[in-house]
């Protein structure tokens, strides 16, 4: 089932060679632990770069947002099993 979700999350991210790497999520009181990232991908917000993960935590696809120049994550959307 897919779920648009569009909400302000915290994301526990290490940076590696200049780019973020999310490693957990935090979602209505709940963690997520990152298994794996399935897909990167960049999109332009005016001149700033978005950054979007698709990734698997708990047995299900969600993608996360990364605004470079607010310096927030959003979870965008999810796929469940």
């Amino acid at each position: 089932m897919y779920e648009e979700i569009k909400e302000f999350v915290e994301v526990a991210a290490v940076f590696v060679g200049g780019k973020a790497v999310p490693k957990a999520f935090f979602w209505r009181g709940r963690k997520y632990i990152v298994e794996k990232i399935n897909l990167e991908h960049q999109e332009r917000q005016g001149s700033d770069p978005l950054f979007y993960f698709s990734v698997t935590a708990a047995g299900n696809s969600y993608e996360l947002s990364f605004d470079s120049h607010n310096l927030v994550w959003k979870l965008e959307r999810i796929w469940t099993k």
